[in-house]
């Protein structure tokens, strides 16, 4: 009896001792992780025209970053842990393990009208090999209570503190969640927290539409936003300024909050355009109109509904909205295209067109060719400039490019860019639409159509697409 009571004092010890040892390792494991999280904490200070800033990098840091100061920071001061200055040279910065960075200055307070008052980009960002860093933050801040008003940021505070002459908010935010700051009156003293959503106004705010907003937007990005008498609307990452509650409106403002907040830039076309898809919302122009009709030409509801999907799931990266979305399109598609892209800075709409990955034969043998054949309403097209080259024949532009002349074995063809007419040797032959499609200085015809009409041998396939003579 003396021995089993021995052996199972001695089971009780070392289980005692395994777990000791099991939760030691657990701990020490956790604080690794703890203390190699990149981990940001500000102090910001409300003076009556300006913020001061202190923004301290306290863990997560080593080697060489890129320094991005607000470019309307003033009095701008970098401080090690040890309480030495640090050199920040030609926007970059050197940093020792276990050092901490501190960097100290003035920001002004935008007037956005409305009892409206902003402060954009107000802390330093630092990146790594072009790579932005991330860091959980946490911010206080004390305001002044000149007047009755409130900060805001893109989520609600944590903590809030009234004092007799001073406000004390504090604030925690995940990596990469956005940090804009807008104060606002006690004018606006209608408030409600739906979902991801916070909403001021100066009128009642109701929660049904709301609501119903809630139940066909997918995003869940934190989000304040601000209906203001005012009928200017105002678009930054975490908040924005809109006129009313109007559902499309509101829909509209959450996902332009949801591509800025995930995204590098603000490419406002691209935006305005996704709005007037999705939500149906004015276009501010006919370029933008007209990239709307492409969209609807081209992408069915199902794909409109992954897509929506796709985006809703989107992550922060250091990409822009354009390159985004036309990442998006080419896997919905299976074809490459860069719709949004081309569209960004053009002066003229680009039509919805994907890039024909087929490689090129002629009489079977591959070609190295410089041009892309492309995807365009399903339909393969191949530049006629391109098949001159494989061909052999002479292509000449009439009437400042809105015609094109062609000498091929011994007939001339005529093709009219707006017209759904073409002729051969004086005949006409009507067309059916989108024979021609002209991108840019490009002009591109239907793969198909044009064997039927300059008479050679053409074969489709997967892989590849090859010409006859």
């Amino acid at each position: 009896m003396k021995y089993i009571i021995g052996v199972l004092s001695a089971m009780i010890l070392v289980t005692i001792i395994l777990g000791t040892y099991q939760w030691t390792e657990w701990s020490e494991s956790e604080s690794s992780i703890e203390d190699s999280t990149p981990l940001m904490k500000v102090d910001l200070r409300e003076h009556n025209e300006y913020i001061s800033v202190e923004q301290t990098f306290t863990q997560g840091l080593n080697g060489e970053f890129e320094v991005e100061v607000p470019a309307n920071a003033s009095d701008f001061l970098c401080t090690k842990s040890d309480g030495e200055d640090c050199a920040v040279s030609e926007n970059s910065i050197q940093v020792v393990p276990d050092d901490s960075l501190t960097f100290s200055f003035q920001l002004p307070i935008e007037e956005l009208g409305d009892e409206l008052l902003f402060v954009k980009d107000w802390w330093v960002r630092l990146a790594k090999d072009g790579e932005p860093v991330g860091f959980e933050s946490h911010i206080q801040m004390t305001g002044l209570k000149q007047k009755e008003s409130k900060w805001l940021m893109s989520r609600s505070p944590e903590y809030v503190n009234q004092l007799e002459t001073i406000n004390y908010y504090e604030w925690n935010f995940n990596k990469h969640e956005p940090l804009n700051l807008m104060k606002v009156s006690n004018l606006y003293s209608s408030y409600e927290d739906v979902g991801p959503l916070q909403v001021h106004s100066t009128i009642p705010v109701k929660i049904s539409p709301l609501k119903e907003v809630m139940d066909i937007v997918p995003f869940e990005t934190p989000f304040l936003l601000v209906i203001s008498p005012s009928e200017k609307s105002i678009s930054q990452p975490g908040m924005a300024s809109i006129p009313s509650l109007e559902k499309r409106k509101v829909a509209s403002a959450m996902l332009d909050n949801h591509l800025l907040s995930t995204s590098s830039d603000m490419d406002r076309r691209t935006m305005n355009v996704l709005s007037q898809y999705f939500y149906l919302n004015e276009p501010k122009n006919e370029h933008e109109a007209a990239m709307v009709r492409e969209l609807k030409k081209v992408v069915s509801e199902s794909e409109k509904s992954q897509w929506l999907e796709e985006m809703s799931a989107m992550q922060w990266t250091d990409e822009n909205i354009s390159r985004k979305m036309d990442r998006m399109l080419s896997n919905i598609f299976n074809v490459e295209t860069e719709f949004f892209t081309l569209n960004k800075d053009a002066e003229e709409p680009v039509p919805f067109y994907g890039k024909d990955n087929r490689s090129i034969r002629l009489d079977g043998k591959a070609q190295e060719v410089e041009w892309d054949s492309i995807i365009y309403r399903e339909s393969s097209y191949i530049p006629i400039a391109g098949l001159s080259e494989l061909l052999d024949f002479r292509i000449v532009g009439l009437s400042e490019g809105d015609e094109l002349f062609i000498n091929y074995n011994s007939d001339r063809y005529r093709f009219f860019l707006d017209q759904d007419v073409f002729i051969v040797n004086e005949e006409s032959y009507g067309v059916e639409e989108d024979l021609l499609v002209q991108i840019g200085k490009e002009v591109y015809i239907k793969s198909e159509r044009v064997a039927d009409i300059l008479s050679f041998d053409l074969t489709l396939r997967d892989q590849w697409l090859n010409i006859k003579k």
